[in-house]
């Protein structure tokens, strides 16, 4: 009995549990990471997954329509710029500069379409103040030779003069609108880059 309270009190004793509780922490610690670094590992995919979809929907629309105005964002979140670190010592150089690189043309596409969606903001804001301002003059014109007694057959005139304005704008605009060729030609590169 003696011999175990001595071994207890001993200076052994409390290096070998000191030596345990290390080894504990550092499982623990290891797990941890193992379990940070998976739902990293599984965010990164999904991040990924969402924007190849993402990317077929924005093929897609460029295919079918040869316009850049699409409102799609390829990557929401970027975790891999934030977390890649974890992943140095599992990839090897080649999937590291590919995963990279995917990203890095993402980003780059979403820039690309949210330019593009700017210029066709820009383009919907001046055919309002086109429409506006002709609707202003037109009535202007109307009320500086309207009188009393033509007042009715005045609005009537004003009505169709505007209706037909509004369709001749309506299917010349396509014509007219500005739309670089710009954002079309970088989104079809960055397109046959993406892998």
């Amino acid at each position: 009995m003696n011999s175990i309270w001595d071994f207890l009190n001993s200076q052994f004793f409390e290096a070998l549990i000191t030596f345990v509780v290390g080894l504990a922490a550092w499982y623990v610690y290891k797990k941890q990471r193992d379990d940070t670094k998976r739902d990293i590992a599984n965010s990164v995919l999904s991040e990924i997954q969402s924007a190849e979809r993402a990317i077929e929907r924005v093929r897609d629309y460029i295919r079918d329509t040869e316009k850049t105005d699409i409102s799609i964002r390829i990557i929401g979140v970027n975790s891999w710029t934030e977390y890649r670190h974890y992943f140095s010592n599992d990839l090897d150089e080649d999937e590291w500069a590919e995963i990279n690189s995917f990203y890095n043309d993402a980003i780059l596409l979403d820039e690309v379409l949210r330019q593009s969606n700017a210029v066709f903001e820009s383009n919907a804001e001046q055919i309002r103040a086109n429409m506006q301002r002709i609707l202003a003059d037109l009535t202007g014109n109307m009320a500086l030779s309207t009188t009393a007694e033509n007042l009715e057959s005045s609005l009537k005139n004003l009505n169709d003069k505007a209706t037909l304005f509004d369709q001749v704008y309506q299917e010349k605009m396509k014509d007219f609108t500005f739309t670089p060729v710009k954002y079309m030609n970088d989104a079809k590169k960055i397109l046959e880059d993406l892998k």
